[in-house]
């Protein structure tokens, strides 16, 4: 199987397990835009997909709000990406909404995970007990300095207490200022 193939098969998936069109939409438009580089490519095995990077992201956060969850995961994915292969998440920003760092494929994994019992959600989002075995297992695999940088940066996140300073850390983040 090839790298279109595949990607044609995650947009079905995201339509007929996730419920997500926006997902889907995204990936057909990578798959419109790249269709000649795509052919040629292979199939990808993932390292991760978007549902370890949710469950690692509650995993380290624990008790989280959403906004701060689509914080979290960009940042664990970023960190993720530079040593492993994951699957596309479909991060993009909107620095005028509450939701600034926005994923239409983690939002409808959430709510996959949270009817699959991986996932509680009342006020805040956090793991179930199976959820916190799998967030184990995950996060196992991972190396020492990817694990310790991983954990680093969630404590720096849970120590913000505002979104408009976690939009300053995440602005000087992407600029690559380390500290707050």
């Amino acid at each position: 199987m090839n790298r279109v193939r595949q990607l044609t098969d995650e947009a079905i998936e995201e339509i007929e397990k996730y419920n997500s069109c926006q997902s889907a939409y995204y990936i057909l438009k990578t798959l419109s835009e790249g269709a000649e580089t795509l052919c040629k490519e292979k199939e990808v095995k993932y390292d991760y997909t978007v549902d370890n990077l949710i469950i690692m992201s509650l995993y380290t956060y624990e008790d989280v709000t959403k906004a701060r969850l689509f914080v979290t995961s960009f940042i664990i994915y970023d960190l993720l990406a530079k040593k492993y292969t994951i699957q596309n998440p479909l991060f993009y920003f909107r620095w005028n909404k509450r939701y600034f760092v926005y994923s239409p494929r983690i939002e409808s994994h959430l709510s996959y995970l949270s009817r699959e019992g991986f996932v509680k959600n009342r006020k805040k989002y956090s793991l179930t007990e199976y959820g916190k075995k799998e967030g184990e297992t995950s996060l196992a695999t991972l190396n020492k300095e990817t694990l310790s940088k991983i954990q680093e940066s969630v404590s720096t996140l849970k120590r913000i207490e505002t979104m408009k300073q976690t939009k300053v850390f995440l602005k000087k983040y992407l600029m690559g200022y380390r500290e707050e």
